[in-house]
């Protein structure tokens, strides 16, 4: 491997060498799913009439920024790692679980969505009601997008590009994806079609273009750490590149009086471009950095639990989306909402996520069976 300014041919073995499980990794998506769990159950809880009233705003943009650069990004990039260290990296492979994840967020929309207006447009039979069962239906998540992610890469890997290419190839979509505009932002059809792959609106939320460098990013971050013969090195190398990166570019966007919170607040954020995801990605590697230098301390049932989620990560995923829509919706009809009890159903709908999910490992009872 040739130099770097950041990185040496020393680093890197030219086999895989560091292929055991990594606990750094496990840990992001732990903290991916939990701040995915406190953001969901805010914007469930509270709309945007309660902040600065009901919920103070400092409060409002810390748990929006957890749920933006700490969420998503993080759960991406962690799923490309986990692909570049899969058994099986086939194109065949790749396409069969595209297929299943795209079912899964389908059938997740059912029972989130769909289900629930239903029940609600049978006992108010208001139109709009009957409206947001179609909607409902037809928003695009982040299963969806892990499917498309799934799908794309198959091609790729059909197409036999290395890691390398596959990044650039991610670089290219997301100069598209900044330069797209929706076509589709007032069709529920077209959005819920072409928000596949661009940004149409609200319910588009992760479409292929504007989301795939995280996943590339990571895939070709996985591949860079199987070979990794030092990671303390290697660690400490992307910490200091990350940081230099991400104090640079802030300051240049603050000295262009650019509103920061922009980047995560508002429909923007699933729209993603260039500017947003230039200033996510920096963060996204000193998550990884500083996981690293506190992984050591992370031992015994604490290392088992989080292996435990991070295995599980989609199975959680859908229970929390579930509990909290039905969750909150009842509650919100016999009572308003506060932040002791926001932060109170936090911790119960995370406990009893997981606690389903390690349901669903124990038996044959499942929300969805699918074969892996």
């Amino acid at each position: 491997m040739t130099k770097t300014p950041f990185f040496d041919a020393s680093l890197f073995s030219k086999d895989n060498v560091n292929t055991s499980r990594q606990l750094e990794v496990d840990l992001v998506k732990v903290l991916a799913i939990l701040t995915m769990v406190l953001v969901h159950v805010f914007e469930f809880s509270f709309t945007i009439d309660d902040v600065g009233k009901t919920v103070p705003m400092w409060l409002t943009l810390i748990i929006e920024f957890c749920g933006g650069p700490l969420s998503a990004p993080l759960f991406m990039t962690a799923m490309g790692v986990g692909m570049a260290y899969a058994r099986k990296q086939d194109a065949l492979t790749y396409a069969s679980r595209g297929k299943i994840l795209i079912r899964q967020g389908y059938d997740l929309n059912f029972w989130r969505g769909g289900l629930l207006y239903l029940v609600i447009y049978t006992i108010t039979k208001s139109d709009s009601s009957l409206f947001y069962v179609v909607q409902g239906m037809l928003v695009l998540d982040i299963l969806h997008f892990a499917g498309m992610t799934f799908l794309f890469l198959a091609l790729l890997k059909l197409l036999k590009m290395k890691p390398g290419q596959i990044l650039l190839v991610g670089i290219v979509m997301e100069v598209i994806a900044t330069l797209m505009p929706p076509v589709a932002a007032d069709s529920v059809l077209g959005a819920g079609v072409l928000g596949l792959l661009f940004f149409q609106n609200q319910y588009t939320t992760f479409p292929l273009f504007s989301w795939f460098i995280y996943p590339a990013i990571g895939y070709f971050f996985g591949h860079m750490l199987l070979r990794v013969t030092d990671k303390k090195r290697f660690y400490q190398r992307i910490l200091i590149a990350a940081t230099g990166v991400f104090i640079a570019y802030t300051g240049v966007l603050i000295a262009l009086r650019y509103d920061l919170t922009e980047i995560f607040l508002g429909h923007g954020y699933y729209a993603q471009g260039v500017l947003r995801a230039t200033w996510i990605l920096p963060i996204c590697a000193l998550v990884y950095s500083l996981f690293y230098f506190v992984s050591p301390v992370v031992k015994g049932k604490g290392k088992r639990l989080a292996e435990f989620i991070s295995s599980k990560v989609n199975d959680i995923y859908i229970a929390q989306w579930i509990l909290i829509t039905w969750t909150c919706t009842i509650l919100a009809e016999y009572t308003a909402p506060t932040v002791g009890s926001m932060i109170a159903l936090v911790c119960i709908i995370t406990v009893l996520s997981v606690a389903l999910a390690y349901g669903r490992s124990r038996r044959d009872g499942r929300f969805f069976k699918y074969k892996k």
